[in-house]
């Protein structure tokens, strides 16, 4: 799974936890757990997007892309 959530990463850039998890077919809660495993990695990067903060303010970008957190 975390292969894939790489890919559509890479391929669509930054992304919201719940955009992630409706093009996974996940619940956001099952995605939060796959994001935070790759943050420990170094796979992924999380920034306050929001000024409420919380897994809807979660932005996640693969090393590489793009734009900058």
């Amino acid at each position: 799974m975390a292969a894939s959530v790489l890919a559509n990463l890479r391929h669509g850039g930054v992304s919201t936890a719940s955009e992630l998890a409706a093009i996974e077919g996940l619940q956001t809660q099952s995605l939060t757990r796959v994001l935070n495993e790759l943050e420990e990695q170094d796979e992924v990067a999380a920034a306050d997007v929001t000024a409420g903060g919380g897994p809807e303010g979660a932005a996640t970008q693969a090393p590489g892309a793009a734009s900058a957190l």
